[in-house]
C-alpha cells in the first residue's frame, strides 16, 4: 500500500526548497505527498527577499477538503499560521513525524524558536541546523554537546545538521547515544534547500520501513546524488533539479 505524507511549509517560487520541493522529494521516493502551503518566501538564488504568511482562515479552509485523507506521516518546517492544523494532524497521524525547524530564511525570521520548541516534543525527529539548535536551546554550545543538550531538553530524537561547521559532520542523538555522520563528499558549491530535501527524504525512508539510522543514512546518500545534479539559475546557490 502506498504511504501518504502530509506537508506543511512555505512555498519557494524557485522550487528549490520548501513546500513544492518537499512534495517532489517524497513522491520521487515512492510516497504520495499532500499538504497545505503556509506562505510564500519570494527569493532568487542569492537569497530570500521577503516572507508572506497566509492567514489562519486560509490555511484552515485549504486543509478542510483534505480531512478525509488519513496520512501515514507528517513533515512540518515553516508553520506560519497553521498551528491549529498541525495540532489536529499530530492527533491523526500515527506514523513518523518530522519537524525541520526553520527559524531564519535569508536573514529573515520566519518562525519563533519558542513556538518550534513547544511543537518539537510531539514529533519523532527534529532536524535543526546549528544556529537553529542554539536558538531553540538558548545556549551557544559546540555541535556534539549542543545536539545532546537539545535531545535531553526536548525528549525527541535530534539530527543536528552540520552544514554550518567546518567539517560538515551531522550528529544524530537518540536514546541509543550519539552517532556521528561524516559527509561522504564535500562539494565546491552550495545548493539551496538541502535541509528541506534531507528531512523530506528521511520521512520517506521511515515510511518505507527503514530504522531511523537507516533512513538518515539513505537520505544523506540521496542528498549527495541530488547535489551532483543541482543546477545554477543565476548568481548565488545552485538549486536542486530532481531526476
Amino acid at each position: 500500500m502506498v504511504k501518504i505524507a502530509f506537508v506543511l511549509s512555505a512555498i519557494d517560487p524557485l522550487h528549490g526548497a520548501g513546500f513544492t520541493l518537499d512534495l517532489q522529494v517524497l513522491q520521487s521516493l515512492g510516497v504520495k505527498a499532500v499538504g497545505v502551503p503556509t506562505g510564500i518566501l519570494p527569493q532568487d538564488p542569492s537569497g530570500v527577499r521577503d516572507a508572506f504568511f497566509f492567514p489562519k482562515q486560509w490555511v484552515e479552509k485549504t486543509y478542510e477538503p483534505l480531512k478525509g485523507i488519513k496520512p501515514s506521516g507528517l513533515k512540518v518546517s515553516v508553520p506560519g499560521n497553521s498551528i491549529g492544523v498541525i495540532r489536529t494532524l499530530l492527533k491523526r497521524v500515527d506514523g513518523p513525524k518530522v519537524l525541520d525547524p526553520i527559524i531564519w530564511a535569508g536573514g529573515r525570521r520566519v518562525a519563533r524558536a519558542g513556538t518550534l520548541r513547544e511543537l518539537a516534543s510531539y514529533f519523532d525527529l527534529i532536524t535543526p541546523n546549528i544556529p537553529e539548535a542554539r536558538e531553540m536551546l538558548g545556549q551557544d554550545l559546540p555541535p556534539r554537546p549542543l545536539c545532546e543538550a537539545l535531545y535531553r531538553q526536548l525528549g525527541v530524537d535530534v539530527l543536528l545538521k552540520g552544514g554550518h561547521s567546518q567539517d560538515k559532520t551531522d550528529y544524530l542523538c537518540t536514546s541509543g547515544g550519539v552517532l556521528l555522520l561524516k559527509p561522504d563528499e564535500i562539494f565546491p558549491y552550495e545548493v539551496h534547500g538541502t535541509g528541506c530535501l534531507l528531512s523530506s527524504a528521511i520521512l520517506a525512508f521511515l515510511l518505507r520501513g527503514r530504522t531511523l539510522v537507516g533512513a538518515v543514512r539513505e537520505a544523506k546518500a540521496y542528498l549527495v546524488e541530488q547535489y551532483r545534479r543541482a543546477i545554477p539559475l543565476g548568481p548565488g546557490k545552485r538549486v536542486f533539479h530532481l531526476s
